[in-house]
């Protein structure tokens, strides 16, 4: 019901140019195309997210923007929908402008032209982008590589492989990993520059950039006073701000409409990364699309997907890709030197009919 009464409440406030008297036909020509609306409207691809946010609250709005190669959606409450509106535009454009600074596919980003310099020379980039580079050094080391931003390389061989059909030989794989890994990349924190001590060597922040790039939206809500907002990028990684919660639910890995467990997040961020079963129905994929960057060959996780909570959306990012390809035993070990971090597995058993749920670091999302 609180769904519905949401998706009710966010027609009418998007629909303020409409007459009045046609707002009720549009609401149920909408109900009538989207009977379950109320509660897909807030799917993201990973989680089902549902609204319980109370009247009291004022207006919910949901705005949306691509960027990143998917989709990032901001639900924030609050009484002056001008204000709502305002800020979210606000975070959405940064997260455009992160886009255009963070992506090895745009010519003109400065990561590319850092790919393109710094086995050249050293190369001076932004206090950000710096700060982006020392967190992916420091997970690559304390996930002993299993995070890696330098495996561009050995991703696009298999990138490849989807699309031929061909699986890359041993020794295709082998040329790759001698580009990857962040020893390769020399942090100077004195002059925020960076070099690489190899030629080939390429940064691809794909596995990172979602997760920083909602956190900074939620930096920048948070200081125009924004106090219940969800942030989703990507339709994997969220953030909730707000003291009251955001129920979200991690999806069953093959009924896709259903949630195999739920959880509440009060200012915090969660991500998931899984494997085939947890991709969207009508993707076909013939390999498992996370790579092991130390091996070069697909991860052998034995769960269909991971997700980790945590009070930071880059780092949660970084940590499901990690605990994925690392498996359960270090994630309980890493969690156990972090309590601050919650990890929930999901696999099938043995006959392969139903999710077996394993909560790592505490059950009390």
């Amino acid at each position: 019901m609180t769904g519905l009464l949401s998706t009710i409440s966010y027609l009418y406030d998007t629909c303020i140019s409409t007459d009045f008297h046609l707002r009720p036909i549009l609401i149920t020509y909408y109900l009538l195309l989207n009977p379950f609306s109320c509660f897909r409207d807030y799917i993201p691809f990973s989680c089902q997210v549902y609204v319980v946010k109370g009247s009291d609250l004022g207006v919910t709005l949901r705005l949306s923007r691509y960027a990143m190669a998917c989709e990032f959606e901001i639900l924030l409450s609050g009484e002056e929908r001008q204000h709502l509106v305002d800020v979210a535009d606000l975070a959405l454009d940064d997260i455009a402008r992160l886009d255009e600074q963070l992506s090895r596919f745009i010519s003109t980003s400065e990561v590319s032209y850092l790919n393109f310099e710094a086995a050249k020379h050293d190369v001076i980039v932004e206090p950000g982008l710096f700060e982006l580079l020392r967190l992916a050094k420091q997970a690559w080391f304390e996930t002993d590589g299993a995070f890696d931003v330098t495996a561009g390389p050995v991703v696009d061989l298999w990138r490849e492989a989807e699309r031929s059909g061909n699986e890359p030989g041993m020794q295709a794989i082998n040329d790759a990993l001698a580009k990857v890994g962040m020893e390769h990349v020399l942090l100077d924190e004195e002059k925020n520059s960076v070099r690489f001590d190899i030629d080939g060597v390429r940064i691809d922040l794909g596995a990172m950039g979602k997760g920083y790039a909602v956190a900074r939206a939620a930096s920048i809500l948070k200081e125009y006073d924004i106090e219940s907002a969800l942030i989703s990028g990507g339709r994997s990684t969220l953030c909730a701000i707000g003291d009251e919660g955001w129920n979200v639910g991690i999806r069953h890995p093959s009924k896709l409409d259903e949630r195999v467990t739920s959880i509440m997040l009060r200012n915090q961020a969660m991500s998931t990364s899984g494997g085939p079963a947890q991709r969207d129905a009508e993707a076909e994929e013939r390999f498992e699309h996370i790579i092991d960057p130390r091996t070069g060959m697909p991860a052998e996780s034995g769960a269909v997907s991971v997700s980790v909570i945590t009070d930071d959306a880059a780092l949660s990012d970084v940590l499901s890709t990690a605990f994925y390809v690392r498996g359960q035993e270090f994630a309980e070990a890493y969690c156990k030197m972090h309590p601050i971090i919650k990890a929930i597995f999901v696999a099938i058993d043995c006959e392969g009919q139903s999710p077996v749920i394993k909560w790592i670091g505490g059950a009390d999302g």
